[in-house]
């Protein structure tokens, strides 16, 4: 399965129930658009990336839409780099 990453420009690091609410989803299994996180990185400036396994963009787009997170395609983008 592809494993792709999005990056939301304003998604501020969340306090300690919400890393460990990110935490459940991400050891969770996939969803019911078979959408399995793998990881979410913080950065400094206030914006986070989505690294996750899923059949294709639209699954992701899809999954995000779910917990109210808007994304367009453009901003998936399969990753290709080592995990």
């Amino acid at each position: 399965m592809p494993t792709f990453i999005d990056r939301h420009e304003h998604f501020p690091r969340p306090d300690a129930t919400g890393l460990e609410a990110l935490r459940a989803q991400i050891l969770a299994p996939a969803n019911e658009h078979g959408v399995k996180g793998i990881n979410v990185l913080f950065e400094e400036d206030g914006s986070a990336s989505c690294l996750m396994d899923a059949p294709d963009r639209e699954a992701v787009l899809k999954s995000h839409e779910g917990t109210g997170l808007v994304l367009s395609l453009t901003d998936i983008k399969e990753y290709t780099g080592v995990i």
